[in-house]
């Protein structure tokens, strides 16, 4: 893994897994994101999230999960629109 990719996403609050991914994830049972990313080899990454929201009903308003493989510049971009940086 690039050690840029590596030292941003260290600055978003994700941490190193014994496989090499970056992962985090905040939340509960009603609201929550989750991201993975894992360096595939020359400059692409495999970035997988999910979101999820239920209201206070009970109801799921929304539960998304979604995984892309992606060149390195635009690993943080799509964090961030998909709600999925900590900090």
């Amino acid at each position: 893994m690039s050690i840029s990719i590596a030292a941003t996403l260290s600055l978003y609050g994700f941490v190193a897994r014994a496989d090499g991914s970056f992962y985090y994830g905040i939340g509960s049972l009603v609201w929550g994101h989750t991201a993975s990313v894992k360096f595939l080899g020359g400059n692409r990454y495999e970035v997988s999230t999910h979101v999820w929201f239920y209201n206070c009903d009970g109801d799921c308003v929304l539960d998304r999960s979604e995984t892309q493989t992606l060149f390195a510049g635009s690993v943080v971009g799509f964090l961030a629109e998909r709600g999925c940086l900590g900090r």
